[in-house]
């Protein structure tokens, strides 16, 4: 690369992160969203809890509890952990704000990288850039008829701020930084194979999957288009080969993160097989897509494009704008295709800014070479009044973000002042910590709940992270469901002392459609038109039962509609609120170590259980020692109520029962793989084994001169 290209390069890149720096720059300061209705507080807590709990396994603090390990892809928490550990002076909130920004920031220069590489052209990977970072979105026309008036709300914001600061996806935002590197080596890599592009390929996609999860399917979309551009310019079976040798080197890479209790909790979610309109199984449905649709799609386009290779990055943008316009219309339109079809429209604008840009230099190219002929300003001259013209219209169709984008980005002024502060602090002052009392809060309320107060509560914020399978189904009886008794006994089954209620409070979610069932229950509190309900109960997280009576329930009915299990959940209630004439003593200190309880039982006979109301799992283990007896046994766990965890010690007189988690095995394995393949390629680089993977492509070398060609133009 010559000097002269080098610093062209160097000056554009400045030129696009200082400017975006610009516009955004309050996205760089403060701690919280101005809009509370945000989830961005999730990810926060998420680097919180591992940043303190690092050596933990056990997160106490949502849907009944559940394995740390699951929180959420863990490159995203873990860094944001490692950042806020190194400045300490910031506060986590400060760091995941500034890693956003950060990723916002330099999107468009990996977006630069990545279209200069495909097109050969600086000027149109300029225009991307800018176009993307600054015009309106495409979504905001092609999606549907009500991101227009959104569109006029945000004063035209490009739409990646929005997914930031009003639906709080900043790990989203923070891979998409990557993704362009990850397409632009995965190209290269099938154009000119290597050793090396094989490993930083597989390196980049792991990074992005690591990261988030919805990064990671547009990827894969990205890449489908690359891949079968390229299959149709020959060597389709070389470049299979090397597309599926990643698949091993990239989950080896990230499977510190996605081991396989990480991939059951995916399954389980609903994420990697959402609801779709057809009430088909998801196999099925992909099934019947791929042989009706994509199939011969696929075919007649193989056809058009055949040895076309001047056409192949039409047919790339072709693809790339199918797929991420069709998801989210479709979803707009009742269609429900692919996993959170609404979140890829920050990759359908990059899609379209590189469309526009490629159209906006044919353009220049065609008029700059009549002006060069026609007109006295000559090429040059000419040229440089129709990029100012481009300049000046683009900036004109901005001036709405302009003028009040840092308002969008700033943050909250005064959280203190928030009706989610208040409450939060008021539970924090008001819950007994020492018997593991829970609270239930939806919306807002919940999202902000657990960065002020160390109180478990029955939802969360990373449904992905569940492993009780009862929680929604119990979250949508309180919630919607008519039948009060109902509703309170399900939040005295999960250990709930206080329900924040909605009462008429200013609230983007209006979650309670009959809060008046609530009205016979103790108002405890009142802020912002919040009413803080006491829910009657024992309110002990471990408590003793009764084997004889709780032997004979009959097992919880879980179907896929909401629960209606009245019958079952009122005689399991029934079974365990019977006063016994047995002492329990039990020392939880979830704040401090979440993976142990100590319990001690005085006066207990060969039918006095001990139930623990935490989400069953096979890491917790449970071992009994008689106070006379210095031998140890350990006794199994078995699931009571809803997935809830019952000991079965069959003794008589005291003991003491110890409960703690383990990590699974299955946890250690997938570190360990991630550290053996770390090691495997560490050496390679070291010792310099450039293993061969190149094949010779006449097609390919062709695009390629013509592409040195326009450059030197």
């Amino acid at each position: 690369m010559k000097k002269k290209e080098t610093l062209l390069l160097i000056i554009l890149v400045l030129i696009l992160i200082l400017t975006n720096a610009f516009l955004v720059w309050p996205l760089f300061t403060g701690e919280y969203d101005r809009n509370t209705a945000s989830i961005g507080v999730a990810h926060i807590l998420n680097a919180w809890y591992l940043a303190d709990f690092w050596q933990k396994a056990w997160n106490p603090y949502w849907y009944g509890g559940f394995p740390n390990h699951l929180i959420y892809p863990l490159l995203a928490p873990l860094s944001l952990a490692f950042f806020q550990k190194i400045f300490a002076f910031l506060s986590m909130a400060q760091v995941y704000r500034i890693a956003v920004a950060a990723a916002y920031v330099l999107t468009p220069v990996t977006l630069f990288f990545l279209v200069r590489y495909f097109t050969g052209r600086v000027l149109v990977a300029f225009f991307a850039s800018a176009v993307y970072f600054l015009a309106p979105s495409a979504n905001y026309f092609l999606i549907s008829s009500g991101f227009r008036a959104l569109g006029e709300q945000l004063s035209f914001a490009p739409w990646q701020l929005s997914v930031i600061v009003d639906y709080g996806e900043g790990p989203h935002l923070m891979a998409l930084a990557v993704v362009p590197l990850a397409v632009l080596s995965f190209w290269w890599l099938l154009r000119q194979p290597s050793f090396y592009k094989f490993l930083l390929t597989g390196f980049l996609i792991g990074v992005v999957v690591s990261i988030n999860l919805f990064s990671a399917y547009a990827l894969a979309y990205f890449l489908l288009g690359v891949f079968f551009s390229e299959v149709i310019l020959g060597k389709g079976k070389e470049k299979l080969f090397i597309s599926l040798l990643l698949i091993p080197l990239v989950y080896g890479l990230i499977a510190f993160s996605y081991d396989l209790s990480m991939l059951v909790s995916l399954s389980k979610s609903g994420y990697m097989h959402p609801e779709n309109v057809f009430r088909l199984p998801p196999v099925t449905t992909l099934f019947l897509i791929l042989i009706f649709g994509a199939g011969p799609l696929l075919f007649v386009l193989y056809e058009i494009f055949k040895n076309k290779p001047k056409l192949q990055n039409s047919l790339v943008l072709g693809i790339w704008f199918f797929i991420f316009r069709s998801i989210p219309y479709a979803f707009y339109k009742g269609y429900w295709f692919g996993s959170q079809p609404n979140r890829y429209m920050p990759e359908l604008n990059m899609t379209v800014a590189i469309m526009a840009a490629m159209v906006l230099v044919w353009l220049y190219d065609l008029v700059a070479g009549k002006l060069g002929v026609l007109g006295r300003l000559g090429k040059v001259g000419g040229g440089i009044i129709l990029l100012a013209c481009y300049i000046a219209l683009l900036l004109y169709w901005s001036r709405g973000f302009i003028q009040y984008g840092r308002e969008v980005v700033s943050p909250n002024p005064d959280i203190k002042a928030t009706s989610e502060y208040k409450i939060a602090k008021w539970l924090g002052e008001n819950i007994n910590y020492d018997s593991g009392e829970r609270a239930y809060l939806t919306g807002s309320p919940a999202f902000f709940f657990n960065e002020w107060a160390d109180v478990p509560q029955l939802r969360g914020d990373e449904d992905n992270a569940q492993a009780n399978p009862w929680w929604a189904d119990v979250v949508y009886q309180v919630n919607t469901g008519t039948d009060g008794q109902l509703a309170l006994g399900w939040l005295e089954a999960y250990n709930v002392r206080f329900a924040v209620v909605d009462f008429g409070a200013s609230t983007p979610y209006k979650d309670f459609k009959y809060p008046e069932k609530f009205t016979a229950l103790p108002v405890a509190g009142e802020i912002d038109g919040f009413k803080i309900m006491e829910v009657p109960g024992q309110h002990e997280i471990i408590q003793a039962v009764d084997l004889t009576k709780v032997e004979r329930l009959k097992p919880f009915s879980h179907p896929i509609k909401p629960v209606l299990d009245k019958e079952g959940l009122l005689s399991y209630l029934e079974a365990t609120r019977e006063p016994l004439e047995v002492q329990v003593e039990y020392t939880y200190a979830y704040r401090q170590n979440p993976d142990l309880a100590i319990v001690k039982v005085k006066n207990a006979n060969q039918k006095t259980g001990i139930l623990f109301k935490s989400t069953y799992d096979r890491g917790w283990r449970a071992v009994v020692q008689k106070t006379e007896d210095r031998r140890q046994k350990t006794e199994e766990i078995s699931k009571i109520g809803p997935d809830l965890m019952l000991i079965k010690p069959w003794l008589v007189g005291d003991y003491t029962l110890e409960l703690s988690y383990q990590r699974p095995f299955v946890e250690y394995l997938g570190y360990a793989t991630t550290f053996v393949t770390v090691l495997v390629l560490a050496i390679l680089v070291f010792k310099k084994r450039n293993f061969k993977m190149s094949f010779e492509s006449k097609e390919l070398k062709e695009v390629e001169k013509k592409a040195d060609e326009d450059e030197e133009e």
